[in-house]
């Protein structure tokens, strides 16, 4: 399966109303949404945009509002945009309910060669231990399966076969990977440990990618968003019911995570 084109059919199925924290808006921020518009219900939450539904909101209280909004069903799905990150997910967790330290960011990337796959979270302090990575890989499990997809799963670690033993700290990441290799075989799923190998995995076909920290999952997505072509690099959360998908605040063009948005709210859909 294409993933990525599948994701892009999924979208253009039933329009969706999908929100987006705004404060400040750029021409290429306009014409995103223009595009998003054509498959789904723009709804702009913040600052008002002609053409577009809008949900009032200050720059104080952006974070609140867009949470409820989604929370409270007045939008299917949500694009972070401009809200701070860390204030957005004390928000959802004290509105929704949820264990703020048991938050998954989870990401979708594609290589330039159009490999699709989901990976663990790309946030910096985060996937360092065992239990961390079990909490990422588990929260991909299903929704990889929603897609109709075999999980595949591989491990990356910072140190290569040869050099194990070499630096303790590396040696770690080696450890934790061939541990939770055996951990999901036991459990029926295919798994391998693929050291530093990171095109050996997306050439295998692997749709779950586990980092062997977050910084390094760091580095891969800036790598993505820089260097490669046609960059598809879109953050979301994990281990909720709401659909909210993560971003840079910087960026300019919110044109897939409108797709992933759309696409992950009509999955669910007969």
């Amino acid at each position: 399966m294409d993933l990525r084109k599948h994701l892009e059919v999924l979208a253009h199925k039933k329009r969706v109303r999908v929100g987006i924290a705004l404060h400040t808006v750029t021409p290429g921020i306009k014409l995103s949404l223009k595009r998003a518009s054509e498959f789904c219900e723009v709804v702009v939450i913040g600052k008002k945009v002609g053409g577009y539904k809008h949900i009032p909101a200050t720059k104080a209280n952006l974070e609140n509002v867009e949470m409820k909004a989604v929370i409270g069903g007045k939008v299917d799905a949500l694009i972070r945009g401009q809200a701070d990150a860390f204030k957005s997910e004390d928000a959802l967790a004290r509105l929704g309910g949820y264990d703020r330290q048991n938050l998954p960011m989870l990401q979708i990337m594609a290589d330039q060669f159009g490999h699709t796959f989901f990976a663990a979270s790309a946030t910096h302090p985060e996937n360092w231990t065992i239990k961390s990575k079990m909490m990422h890989v588990d929260a991909l499990i299903p929704l990889v399966k929603s897609f109709g997809l075999k999980p595949k799963i591989g491990f990356r670690t910072l140190v290569r076969p040869g050099s194990v033993g070499k630096n303790f700290l590396f040696d770690i990441t080696w450890e934790q990977a061939e541990y939770l290799v055996q951990h999901y075989r036991k459990k029926g799923y295919q798994a391998r440990n693929y050291n530093i190998e990171l095109e050996t995995a997306v050439a295998d076909n692997v749709n779950i990618l586990c980092f062997a920290t977050g910084a390094t999952g760091n580095v891969v997505s800036r790598a993505l968003l820089f260097l490669t072509r046609d960059p598809f690099v879109v953050y979301f959360h994990g281990g909720i019911k709401e659909t909210i998908i993560q971003n840079n605040r910087t960026l300019q063009d919110y044109t897939n995570h409108f797709i992933v948005a759309a696409a992950f709210v009509n999955r669910k859909r007969k």
